[in-house]
């Protein structure tokens, strides 16, 4: 018969090992939660650039684009993300954007002022979100419906 002698060390073994796990899963849990407000951030910011691009179009027979992936002066990292957000035409001079955030957000970004008039997109609830916008500073019409400006 052998007699096991307790490892004095073994309380301090299982302590510290369960003190890493807890400090790894306190890790993950602050990435995952502060996952949801940068990629909100994110959102924003190119609802803000997608809302000037589509505004800034020339002074001539602007159409509004049919497609996201129509619209030009896009960064390279925005034009990545076209696929998380919804567009729709909406009129011969309005569209809107949709998109899915993690947790509302009220005016985190100040004034927003797109070229003619739209939704501030810092301003938000959680879950899927609609922005509505109007181009108001050229002649813009439909898809594929082209018109001389001053028409």
């Amino acid at each position: 018969m052998s007699t096991k002698t307790p490892n004095p060390l073994h309380r301090y073994q299982v302590f510290f090992a369960a003190l890493g796990v807890v400090c790894a899963a306190a890790i993950a849990f602050n990435l995952v939660v502060r996952q949801g407000p940068v990629r909100d951030a994110t959102t924003e910011s190119d609802i803000r650039a997608i809302s000037q691009a589509i505004g800034a179009g020339t002074p001539v027979a602007v159409v509004l684009p049919a497609r996201l992936t129509d619209v030009t002066g896009l960064s390279a990292a925005t034009q990545k993300r076209l696929g998380d957000y919804q567009y729709t035409v909406t009129s011969p001079s309005s569209y809107q954007i949709c998109a899915t955030f993690a947790a509302a957000a009220q005016g985190r970004e100040g004034q927003y002022y797109p070229l003619g008039t739209g939704d501030d997109p810092g301003t938000h609830g959680q879950g899927r979100q609609c922005f509505r916008y109007t181009v108001s500073n050229f002649g813009i019409n439909l898809p594929g419906q082209k018109l001389p400006l001053g028409r």
